[in-house]
């Protein structure tokens, strides 16, 4: 599978055609005041990934489309604990997934190399921003 690249062009996977920019703010909003009153479930066997991750020592970045007291809630909820830190849809476009910002603060602001990290995600659309990261990346 050829490697995809973030640019302008790849902003479409992730909005749905023929939206405007409008009715994906409408959107965005309706699905928040949902997941502000609903928590998001978790893949089955999550909760044992994360905490071996943190009982080894390890870091949990959230990078997400989500609002980040949906994620301290759901986190608090699910695992018990919090992420180290939070990249949400609240944030400046240009800091928020798809961009690869999130991958490459996280890299800086806690001295990562790219084979110390691995980047999971949710659906294979979302590896966007680990592709223009050197670093490993699974949907």
């Amino acid at each position: 599978m050829k490697p995809i690249k973030f640019n302008e062009a790849n902003k479409n996977l992730l909005k749905p055609q023929n939206m405007t920019d409008e009715e994906c703010e409408r959107e965005y909003n309706g699905w928040k005041e949902y997941y502000s009153a609903n928590t998001h479930p978790i893949f089955p066997g999550m909760d044992r990934i994360i905490h071996r991750q943190k009982d080894l020592g390890g870091l949990v970045c959230v990078a997400t489309l989500s609002p980040k007291a949906d994620i301290m809630r759901d986190y608090a909820q699910h695992f018990h604990m919090e992420p180290d830190a939070v990249y949400d849809h609240d944030m400046p476009r240009h800091m928020r997934k798809p961009n690869p910002y999130p991958l490459l603060d996280i890299m800086q602001r806690y001295d990562l190399k790219p084979e110390e990290i691995l980047a999971i995600e949710s659906k294979t659309q979302n590896l966007i921003q680990i592709n223009d990261c050197p670093l490993r990346g699974v949907a």
